[in-house]
Formats: structure tokens, sequence, C-alpha cells
């Protein structure tokens, strides 16, 4: 049956126009075939349908790669707003109104053997749906995606993959065999339950980035990596990102790095703003937060590394954890790894540790702090060394207050561990055995006479040199000790106080 909506192609355009749903394939009437380079919805076309299926519709068999536009005036609203599937490459532009009464508001799939998926939506644009925008490509070509209006999703993600009952919250897909995954979103605002969701199976890089305001009642981003994929980053240009679940969690399986790069407020009710990891294959982890940033969230930041590169978080502006650590990272790989945090400016305030750090993969661990750390219920900074590797602390100005201790340091693998104090440091908490100290600092482990103690034995012959400094001018407080310090192996300590 010919479809009425649409006209015959003129040139190499298809436009389709009026109040009818629409569906074009490789054998409607007029026919999509190779000679169309582009459909349009023009300006004239509004659908808006309880319930057809899609209100407009396009199923390409073949390979060839098709230009795709809506006028900013059309509107598209049935059970599917907008549907694409293609064995060929798709590039769409998104003016007008979109929405998924049913299901998803934008739908794009590329089949096996199909080039790239580009999908651009204008500042005019609004998209709703189950989820808001659905993608999955199964092709050989990168997924390019920006956004500068609206995408809503009532129960699902703002930006989602393949259309799922209400409630899932599956992500941007890219099959094994493409490359990139790239989301922009240059304003305009995302909400849904989940935000901006994606998994790359490919063999590429994923890039997502954000301007506007990203709102979720889960994850606000949620990043994933699959095995063959490389790098994975995260840039927040601006605007807001709140997920009550957490903020920002990504997950990379990859063979590449993790770069994270905040300048605006991330927040979480629940959880952390940052949840990252990496895992075996992956290299670096670095995660930066500037001047301008904010975090406020029930934890701050929060990083595993099982993988083969370096962990360093530098931080800027103020973290704000209002039920849990302020940072809190791990470094659990085989091999040794470099742990590196870096407080230049700004400020940390917890509820527990304001800076928690392990490394048990026996690479080095430096922590810097310039400005002011608050724990109002834990410790100021909590260190654990385990295996090889220096352990070092320097406080290079400012106040750290903890309410157990205020910097806390355990090393029990071979290594040296340094404490430098040019700033105030305290323990404001009840006096206990270990708790109410200003500096506290332990090499080896604790015998006390049990089986596993001659494990214990061995290690601490080889605990390392433990050195302390406090800087003329500064303060070194606790309601029980201003410091505490314990060496179970043969190695001498040296404490310099004044």
């Amino acid at each position: 049956a010919a479809n009425a909506a649409c006209n015959p192609v003129v040139g190499t355009e298809m436009t389709c126009t009026g109040s009818t749903a629409t569906q074009i394939t490789n054998t409607s009437n007029p026919p999509l075939t190779n000679a169309v380079s582009r459909v349009t919805l023009d300006s004239g076309y509004s659908v808006d349908l309880a319930a057809n299926n899609a209100a407009f519709q396009i199923v390409n068999d073949q390979a060839f790669d098709l230009n795709f536009t809506q006028a900013a005036d059309g509107v598209a609203k049935s059970t599917f707003g907008i549907a694409i599937v293609s064995a060929g490459g798709v590039s769409q532009l998104l003016q007008g109104s979109i929405a998924g009464k049913e299901q998803s508001g934008f739908s794009s799939v590329i089949r096996n053997g199909g080039n790239s998926l580009v999908i651009n939506q204008a500042a005019s644009s609004t998209i709703s749906g189950w989820p808001g925008i659905a993608t999955q490509n199964d092709g050989k070509g990168s997924t390019d995606i920006t956004v500068a209006g609206s995408v809503a999703s009532l129960s699902a993600s703002g930006i989602s993959g393949l259309p799922k009952p209400p409630g899932n919250a599956l992500g941007i897909t890219n099959g094994s065999t493409a490359v990139d995954l790239t989301v922009t979103q240059s304003g305009g605002s995302i909400s849904g339950s989940g935000g901006i969701i994606t998994r790359n199976n490919g063999s590429g890089t994923t890039s997502i980035s954000t301007s506007g305001t990203v709102t979720a009642t889960n994850a606000g981003l949620g990043i994933t990596n699959g095995a063959n994929a490389k790098d994975l980053k995260i840039t927040q240009n601006g605007g807001e990102i709140s997920g009550a679940g957490v903020g920002v969690t990504s997950d990379n399986q990859g063979a590449g790095s993790t770069v994270v790069n905040t300048v605006a407020s991330v927040k979480s009710a629940n959880g952390p703003a940052f949840g990252i990891t990496n895992g075996v294959k992956a290299k670096g982890l670095m995660i930066t937060q500037s001047a301008s940033g904010t975090i406020d969230a029930a934890a701050g930041i929060s990083t595993q590394n099982n993988g083969v590169g370096e962990t360093k978080i530098e931080t800027l502006g103020a973290i704000k954890a209002n039920n849990g650590p302020g940072i809190t990272t791990a470094n659990d790989a085989k091999d040794a790894i470099s742990l590196t945090v870096a407080q230049t400016a700004g400020s940390i305030t917890s509820t527990s540790a304001s800076i928690s750090t392990r490394n048990t993969s026996g690479g080095d661990t430096v922590i810097t702090t310039t400005t002011t750390l608050l724990s109002t219920a834990g410790v100021g900074i909590n260190a654990e060394q385990r295996k090889a590797g220096e352990l070092k602390i320097t406080q290079s100005g400012g106040a750290i207050d903890g309410f157990v201790t205020g910097i806390g340091a355990t090393n029990t693998g071979t290594g040296p561990t340094q404490i430098v104090v040019l700033g105030n440091v305290k323990a404001s908490g009840p006096a206990g055995e270990s708790s109410g100290v200003g500096v506290f600092a332990t090499a080896g482990e604790y015998e006390d006479g049990t089986a596993e103690d001659k494990d214990k034995d061995n290690d601490n012959a080889h605990a390392g040199k433990v050195t302390v400094t406090q800087a003329p001018g500064t303060t070194v407080s606790g309601t029980n000790w201003g410091f505490g310090l314990n060496q179970y192996g043969p190695q001498p300590m040296e404490f310099s106080t004044q």
C-alpha cells in the first residue's frame, strides 16, 4: 500500500508530512532504495496517537547509508515515537517533539555489517519514553550521540539501550564489532531512573561528556567498557550530575585507561558521587576535580584499581561526604602500581575517613594535603600499605581534624613509612586504646602469641623504617596522645618534633 504521508522521491530526498503514522521499507510505496540519501519529516508531520506501534518507522534491510531529519515543529508520539532499523549506517537529526507512550521515544538499531550510528538532538527537541533514547550498534562503525534538548524517561533511562519494560535501564550499547562510543550532552536536561547508561562491547574508546543537568533516581552516569574496549573517558564541563543511588559509576574491563574530569556539581543522596573501577587489564585510573567542582553525596570519591596502571586522584574543590568517606581508594593489582592522592586546594569533610587508601600491590602510596580535612566521626587520613613500596604522607599546610585519629598509617610491607606534618593535626574524639591520637603510625603487625604469629614474625623481620617529622610552629594533639608510634620490626624509628 502507498504511504500517503510520504511524497515520491525528489532527487535523493524523500519527504513525509501529514498526520498518518508511517512505515518506510525497501518495498513500501514509495520504496526506500539506495537512490534515497535522506528521509525528512517536515514541520507538517504531526502524529499523536494513543497506541499504534511507532508514530514513524524506517526499516532498511539494504547496506546503504541513510540520513534522517525531523523538522523543528514536527511531532511523533505513539506507543513508540520514532524507530529506525538499518543494515547500513544512519545519521539522524532530531529537532521536534518525540514521545514513546509505552516504549522508547527514539530508537535506532544498526544491524550486523552496518556502519556508524549518529544522533544529533537540537536544543529545540524534546524526547521522552521508556527509555528516552535507545540505541544498539551491531555494525562495524562507531556510535556518536549528541543531545542539546530535553531527554526524559519516566521509569527507564534518559539515554539507554534497546527498548525494555519500565524499570530497566540498559546502556547505549555497542556490539562486539562496533568501535568507539561517544555521548555528548552539550546542554539541556536528561532525567530518568538512570541518566546516561552505556556499555561498549566493541574495540574502541568510550567518551562521555556532560554540560547540562543529569538527574536520576539510580545512577546519573553508568558507563561500562567490555573486555575488548580501550579507554574510558568521562568529562563534566558544567551543569550538574545527580543520581540518588550514585552520581557517576564506571567499570572499565578493557585494556585502556580510565580518565575522569569534573568541574561542576556532582550529587548523590544515598551513594558515592563517583564510584570508579578498573578491571585486571585496565591501565591508569585518573580523577581530577577542578577548583569549581563540588561534591555533595553520601560518600565522595570511591575507586578500585585492579589493573596494571597507576591510580591518581587530585582534588581542588569542595568534597562533602554526609554518610561515609570523602575519598576512599584501593590498589589491589597483582603487579606493583602507585597510588597518589593530592588535595591541592578546596576542602574534604566526611563522617568517616576524609581520605582512606589501601595499596596491596607493592607500589608506592603518596598522599598530600594542603588545606582542610575534617572527619566528624572517623579519621582525617587512614592509609594502609602492604607488600613493598613506600608509604608517604605529607601535610603541606592547612588543618587535619579527625574524630578518632588525625593521621593514621599502617604499613605491613617492607617499604619505609614517612609522615611530614607542616600544619595542625588533632583528634578530637574520646580517648581509647588506639583512638584520640593526633598521628598514629605502625610498621609491622602486633603479635599476641597465637599460632599465626609465626607468619607475623617473618613479616615483621622485614618491616620498613618509620620517619615522622613535625615542623616548627605546628600543633599535633589528641585527647589520648599527640603521637602514637609502633615499630614491630628491626628498622629504626626517626621522630623529629618541634
